[in-house]
């Protein structure tokens, strides 16, 4: 059994005993929680399981035993495996099978089990129609994905993934030149379905806009660029390694950026009376040219904090604003008007264009292995 599978148990045996609606019901007299009276949604009518999933909007799911143990390795073994959730009660005594998931999501999880029951005709093709519900698209999609993630399914959404994909790719364009708070969730959303699914290109948007838009806490680690923004993923699934990938790319990125500039800077500084540097193209006045044009660049670099210019690992805003701010220096010397902006600016924007676009060889492996079970597999 996976690694996966073994922690979703742990997972699930401990949710069965630690948390319940009167212990939520409790904690309502502190007027933290609303909790509705859980409701029934039959599955299969002749079902003897009772899943009972969610916290606060509690749905209980009647459905066959035998047709989830049959589905994967990790329900025939929480089911019949001897766990705390496969011990049936006694038909004498008149008591429910029940497993508690209050970790899971209803609505997805309604979606979910049609599915494994063969319900296929209850599965919609167009997520239009639960965006009509109140669940944004994304967010449904998200949260499908994470229950396939955690019981090892991802192969049953191969008839729906394609289409499903499609739709939010259309819809949710990502701008990769202005940082959106509102797309905060939407971009760790879509990083995870692009994860679990295999979408590639959907999956290098995603890293190319966190790259491009993370800034450092002062805790450490990285946040969405706007200032009550919390650490990356720290309500959503994060892909594998994903925040440690993004955190190297963008200290590699912001290198290369300060690269040109730290090069013309030197060259400046070698120069002198007797031995001009190799910036001014004039046969005159060289030393003159150069100073100059160390003065201007000196004078636009310092009010930004990037005078002395900084270690890479010292720059604190995103890829894309030290962008904004290297492409809009002055290099211009005012004696001959030579002028190196042209050359630090093509770097600039060449270093943006490819951030992301690389990925690890284990995030390509398993990109690969997904799409095969989704369907996405060109």
């Amino acid at each position: 059994m996976s690694t996966n599978n073994s922690q979703a148990l742990t997972l699930a045996s401990k949710q069965a005993g630690e948390i319940s609606p009167s212990t939520l019901q409790e904690t309502q007299q502190d007027n933290i929680f609303t909790v509705t009276e859980p409701r029934q949604v039959v599955i299969d009518p002749d079902g003897e399981l009772h899943l009972t999933v969610g916290i606060l909007d509690i749905v209980t799911f009647v459905v066959c035993p035998k047709t989830l143990a049959r589905s994967s390795p990790f329900w025939k073994t929480l089911l019949y495996g001897g766990f705390a959730e496969s011990i049936q009660p006694d038909g004498a005594s008149n008591k429910e099978w029940v497993v508690r998931l209050p970790e899971d999501d209803p609505e997805a999880m309604e979606i979910f089990l049609n599915i494994v029951h063969g319900y296929f005709d209850k599965i919609p093709t167009s997520l239009d129609s639960k965006s009509s519900t109140g669940t944004p698209d994304h967010r449904y999609l998200y949260n499908l994905t994470v229950l396939t993630n955690k019981y090892d399914l991802t192969r049953i959404l191969l008839p729906w993934a394609r289409n499903w994909v499609k739709e939010i790719a259309k819809k949710v364009p990502l701008d990769t030149k202005t940082p959106d708070p509102s797309v905060t969730s939407l971009v760790e959303h879509l990083s995870w379905i692009a994860w679990e699914l295999g979408d590639k290109t959907m999956f290098v948007k995603t890293v190319r806009y966190l790259i491009l838009h993370s800034v450092t806490r002062k805790k450490g680690g990285l946040r969405h660029d706007y200032p009550s923004s919390l650490k990356l993923f720290s309500y959503n699934l994060e892909p594998t390694g994903l925040s440690s990938f993004i955190e190297d790319q963008r200290l590699e990125a912001i290198r290369e950026m300060l690269e040109p500039v730290e090069d013309v800077v030197a060259s400046l500084l070698r120069s002198s009376e007797t031995t001009p540097g190799t910036v001014c193209s004039y046969n005159s006045r060289e030393f003159e040219c150069e100073m100059a044009m160390l003065g201007v660049i000196v004078h636009s670099l310092t009010p930004k904090g990037l005078y002395p210019i900084p270690k890479h690992r010292k720059i604190s805003v995103s890829v894309m604003q030290l962008g904004y701010i290297l492409k809009a220096i002055d290099c211009k010397s005012r004696v001959h008007g030579c002028d190196v902006y042209r050359d630090i600016r093509d770097e600039v924007c060449e270093v943006e264009g490819e951030v992301g676009t690389t990925l690890t060889q284990s995030h390509v492996q398993h990109l690969k292995a997904q799409a095969k079970k989704s369907g996405l597999a060109e």
